[in-house]
């Protein structure tokens, strides 16, 4: 979908500040690949799924403390936005 991928490329830009997001490997890991402490991640996420108008309770707690890379947040978010 490339709804989810454009508004994760927008927010990742905004997050860690490299303009060539779209570069950046589905399987790169948010906290040790692409630097993001754990506040910034929240708030990255918390942007994404605003802009998709998802809800964090359509999300489980088990979903949340997997989603560890790239490709995992769009996994779940495609689960959720396609709905």
């Amino acid at each position: 979908m490339k709804t989810v991928d454009k508004i994760l490329q927008k927010h990742l830009i905004t997050a860690i500040g490299k303009k060539n997001a779209h570069k950046i490997a589905d399987n790169a890991l948010f906290l040790e690949d692409l630097g993001m402490n754990s506040m910034l991640l929240i708030s990255f996420f918390t942007n994404v799924i605003d802009e998709l108008k998802v809800s964090i309770i359509e999300f489980s707690d088990t979903e949340l403390t997997e989603i560890r890379s790239v490709l995992d947040l769009k996994t779940a978010l495609y689960s959720k936005y396609s709905k």
